[in-house]
């Protein structure tokens, strides 16, 4: 039920001086350093650390930077994931220089393929397809593109390509974070987590919760739901109101654009509430505790760089806590010290190996509400 832990810590230092060199950009286009008071809601700033060497001018090839694209199945505007892939490849494609970026909006499961076609037609050197369901377009069109590069964000293939990166995240250890300090801050012994869909991605967050949970507070029942939308608020509200009323006391949850409707019910209720993947503050100001998850605005530049520098590394690359990329955002007056201290002791002992979180996806040996 342990995860194998392969990691591939690179190309963060290149990733830091992206961040550092967009602080005067427009709000929201690059992510503010941890430890800030006002981090925008594009992603969750990560604690840990990561090695690597910036880039260089001459590191980059000229040839490579015709253009880059970004695939999304999902619509931006969630405050959320993806607004933290826009802002990412954004600014990474400005700083590196590509010639033409392309965001291109997908919404026809049945036209995928034929537009991730056009858009390799267009001359782009990179396309950064996004989750699970661009799998099955991803496999049939990049081996006949093989001097395109793709990158496929929180999926797996099943098979290598020597042109496809697979980009994925221990999300597991960023949410037992978020357990321990949801099984130390509650007060009657019942936290709940709302899920967008009953998928591996965000069960990774599920099982990390239960964890987490368990881990502060033998006595803890952590129960869930599953939305099985990542675009409906209402249907967040909902859920999160349920929870709510059956007595769970703080809520996490892992739901892209449906959170935006929990952040509404968790002010309402004033309930203790820990986002994933997007800063919670300036979202749910009362209620909001902090965030836990991956950088995607971090991320998404990961294979940008390495494509403008000829190093495109393809294959599985999965990264966790210790790679910088994984982590917490920094927390609201709302936490006390000592759950601020437990959270960070935590953090250091997964990044060291002395905690090794479950990734077991399906969930066979957790009950609901146990």
């Amino acid at each position: 039920m342990h995860a194998t832990r392969p990691r591939h810590l690179i190309l963060i230092g290149l990733l830091m001086a992206l961040v550092v060199g967009c602080q005067g950009a427009a709000p929201g286009s690059s992510p503010t350093a941890a430890g800030t008071d006002a981090p925008p809601a594009s992603g969750p700033a990560a604690t840990g650390g990561g090695a690597g060497s910036p880039a260089t001018s001459g590191d980059i090839d000229p040839a490579k930077l015709s253009g880059a694209a970004l695939l999304l199945t999902q619509q931006r505007g969630d405050r959320g994931v993806i607004d933290s892939l826009v802002a990412g490849f954004e600014s990474g494609t400005d700083r590196l220089g590509y010639e033409d970026a392309q965001i291109v909006q997908l919404d026809d499961p049945a036209t995928y393929e034929q537009t991730i076609r056009q858009v390799a037609d267009s001359g782009v050197s990179i396309i950064v397809a996004t989750f699970p369901p661009m799998i099955d377009s991803v496999k049939a069109v990049a081996p006949d593109y093989p001097d395109i590069n793709f990158v496929i964000i929180d999926a797996r293939l099943g098979e290598d390509f020597p042109n496809v990166q697979e980009l994925f995240f221990y999300e597991n250890e960023s949410s037992y974070l978020a357990g321990v300090a949801a099984g130390l801050m509650t007060e009657s012994d019942r936290v709940a987590f709302i899920g967008g869909g009953d998928v591996d991605v965000i069960n990774r967050y599920l099982v990390g919760f239960y964890e987490g949970a368990h881990s502060t507070n033998e006595d803890v029942t952590v129960c869930w739901s599953y939305a099985d939308s990542f675009e409906d608020p209402a249907r967040g509200k909902e859920l999160a109101l349920a929870q709510i009323e059956d007595g769970a006391d703080v809520l996490h949850a892992a739901t892209a654009g449906t959170q935006l409707g929990i952040y509404e019910a968790v002010e309402e209720q004033d309930v203790p509430f820990i986002s994933a993947d997007v800063d919670v503050r300036p979202l749910a100001p009362t209620a909001g505790l902090f965030a836990t998850g991956p950088r995607f605005d971090e991320a998404v530049v990961i294979g940008l760089e390495q494509n403008a520098t000829g190093a495109f590394e393809p294959g599985f690359q999965q990264y966790g806590i210790d790679s910088g990329l994984v982590g917490a955002t920094p927390f609201s007056e709302r936490v006390p010290a000592e759950v601020v201290a437990a959270v960070a002791e935590a953090e250091a002992a997964i990044a060291a190996g002395d905690i090794e979180v479950a990734d077991d996806t399906t969930l066979a040996d957790l009950e609901n509400c146990s």
